[in-house]
């Protein structure tokens, strides 16, 4: 067992904890903002809050407060090789999981959880985005910690975490509690995706929390909750890793077939055996950067705005500065809302 100073109560990694990162998005509701030296859109996760290390890489070490290295795994997409391949994730190679192309998180989160699977029977998982800003992440570690005791007491659960709100934002999913679950927890009673601002404010009266998409669960109990939902997919994967033989060329030509699938939507709510637990996370500063309006804001609670720096990364291994970009896009008066999709 290791032990890791979060700067609280010291933390013990599991043997079987792992955490999974959600790496392969395409992040296009801020592409006009991340646009690389050779004009073509930079995903999210690759480019930096402010410069330095990118969003992405400061996941990975938000993910070292809950699992040991050698337990942190990564999903990408082949298609953004050119972002990743120099990045100096400093995982081991068989932690990084490649799929040919994004079809969405719930195939994603399958191939990983696969992956994971085969190597650790027994492994809890912690999925994290990695295009999130988090200010406090002592409030989110403990956040973690107790789903992860309350997965331990009851194994069959998945257990979400939920953003105390910080204002009516009618761009966020939502998640309203309900009475205690047989793990102590709050049971899930309502999922409520981006309302009116009017009901955004009705929906945070009854305490409802923000979805940021982050959850604890076994391995196990998550497969079988993806099975219940997807079993001709979750059997095609399990062929086409069985057969891939080392060159991959059956994973590719499967995906070349696969449905985009969200997660949320096509898993999580509607799951026949879902018992869905939350935990309340106190504000702590933590923004999706999900549109230009959203990194605004998050940016305006960073202080001091940062000095004058280059608008554009000079090649793929200099992460895109979101912050120089937004405070350009102002400036000038073209940084509004994108019309691209989510």
């Amino acid at each position: 067992m290791m032990v890791l100073n979060t700067g609280g109560a010291a933390l013990k990694h599991s043997d079987h904890t792992w955490a999974l990162i959600l790496g392969a998005g395409d992040g296009r509701r801020l592409s006009d903002l991340t646009g690389s030296a050779t004009g073509r859109a930079v995903p999210k996760q690759f480019c930096s809050l402010r410069g330095g290390s990118s969003l992405l890489q400061e996941t990975i070490e938000r993910a070292g407060g809950l699992a040991s290295r050698d337990h942190i795994s990564v999903i990408l997409s082949e298609t953004h090789r050119r972002w990743w391949q120099d990045a100096g994730l400093d995982l081991p190679a068989e932690n990084i999981v490649v799929q040919p192309a994004n079809r969405g998180t719930a195939i994603g989160i399958l191939l990983q959880l696969l992956c994971v699977l085969e190597r650790d029977p027994a492994a809890e998982v912690v999925l994290l985005p990695s295009d999130h800003h988090v200010a406090d992440e002592g409030i989110l570690q403990a956040a973690l910690r107790r789903a992860l005791e309350l997965v331990r007491r009851a194994p069959e659960r998945v257990v979400l975490l939920g953003m105390t709100p910080e204002g009516p934002d009618p761009e966020l999913g939502y998640m309203v509690p309900g009475a205690p679950d047989d793990s102590g927890a709050p049971a899930v009673r309502e999922f409520v995706e981006k309302p009116s601002p009017r009901r955004a404010r009705d929906l945070i009266a009854q305490g409802a929390l923000w979805s940021p998409f982050i959850l604890v669960a076994r391995g196990q109990t998550l497969l079988a909750r993806i099975e219940e939902c997807l079993p001709a997919i979750v059997q095609a994967l399990r062929d086409a890793r069985r057969a891939r033989g080392g060159s991959g060329a059956d994973l590719a030509r499967l995906y070349e077939r696969l449905p985009t699938l969200d997660f949320s939507h096509h898993v999580l709510t509607i799951s026949p055996g879902a018992a869905l637990s939350v935990v309340a996370v106190p504000a702590c500063g933590w923004s999706d950067l999900g549109t230009p309006e959203r990194l605004g804001q998050t940016l305006s609670r960073l202080t001091p705005q940062p000095p004058d720096v280059p608008d554009r990364a000079p090649d793929a291994h200099v992460p895109v500065n979101l912050a120089a970009r937004y405070y350009a896009r102002h400036e000038s008066g073209a940084c509004g809302r994108t019309s691209h999709p989510g």
